[in-house]
């Protein structure tokens, strides 16, 4: 039996490497390079601006693991929630903000945004500096 690939499939992965192919359309972006104490998903500068995106994904496995099904939306959104939490520790405790600054000499202000999908589903946060 031959399977398409869809969206139900994927991992992190899968969402990391469609956000830039579609950011790398206006920008010069760098995936999972070094910055601060870790490594960053995607990072590009627009302007003056640094854009950072740390990149989440609750995966079907993840759902199943948890005992969630598929029309279950509240308690997935709440999970969703959770990994949005993770990735805002992430750069806040990396000090990817500060790291861009330093690194990339356009960027005089940082944007931060934590992005979490599942599936079909795309949630995001804007982090505060």
């Amino acid at each position: 039996m031959h399977r398409r690939a869809n969206v139900f499939d994927y991992n992190e992965a899968f969402y990391h490497g469609m956000t830039v192919g579609l950011l790398r359309t206006v920008a010069e972006v760098h995936s999972n390079d070094e910055y601060g104490e870790g490594r960053l998903d995607v990072v590009t500068v627009i302007g003056d601006k640094g854009i950072i995106l740390e990149v989440k994904c609750v995966t079907p496995q993840a759902l199943k693991n948890a005992g969630i099904a598929d029309n279950e939306r509240a308690k997935i959104k709440s999970m969703m929630q959770t990994k949005l939490d993770e990735a805002v520790r992430q750069i806040q405790n990396n000090e990817y903000a500060e790291a861009v600054l330093d690194d990339e000499p356009a960027a005089r202000e940082v944007l931060a945004y934590a992005v979490c999908f599942c599936r079909k589903w795309c949630m995001v946060r804007a982090i505060e500096q």
